[in-house]
């Protein structure tokens, strides 16, 4: 019954605290302006994605969140670059890039070493009747059985060096 109210309580909470950001945290996502600008070709050039990455490193990120869908291999010399980019970001192994995609079956970006520079996170989020995200769960159910951390909780995680896979084994969910 007071659900509405709580709400709007929680949103008028949110404005009064303004918005705070995390300057060692960059997510890439691509928006309908960005889609556009690439005249709406999919997939989003990996050599594009590879300056983007390098950028990111040279001004300070700690971790970066991939929003975006890697679905298709493109040419091997785009994919490479892609991957040169995120291994040189990842410095001394550690996994700094998160995807939230599932990766091409073929190609530099399917291949297990690729696999193991990235972290992966799942970018389900629940919304309320009125289109406002207010509760974010730190496991979703994956199919099947068990469950996989969600995208931010990876980011929040990797930024404290830690693995996904403790991130579930901690929160109590069967490991993926």
């Amino acid at each position: 019954y007071l659900e509405p109210s709580q709400a709007k309580a929680l949103d008028f909470l949110m404005q009064l605290r303004g918005q705070r950001l995390v300057s060692d945290v960059v997510i890439v996502a691509i928006d309908d302006k960005a889609f556009e600008s690439f005249g709406q070709r999919q997939p989003i050039p990996r050599d594009y994605l590879a300056r983007v990455l390098r950028g990111l490193r040279r001004s300070g990120a700690a971790v970066v969140g991939l929003d975006i869908a890697f679905t298709a291999p493109t040419a091997a010399a785009e994919d490479g670059a892609l991957v040169r980019a995120v291994a040189d970001f990842g410095e001394g192994g550690a996994r700094r890039v998160v995807l939230t995609a599932v990766l091409p079956s073929s190609g530099p970006l399917a291949e297990p070493a690729f696999g193991d520079l990235v972290a992966h996170g799942d970018p389900r989020v629940a919304q309320d009747s009125d289109g406002v995200v207010r509760q974010a769960a730190l496991l979703l159910p994956k199919d099947g059985s068990g469950h996989v951390p969600a995208f931010a909780l990876v980011i929040a995680a990797r930024l404290q060096g830690i693995e996904p896979d403790r991130l579930v084994a901690a929160l109590g969910g069967a490991r993926p």
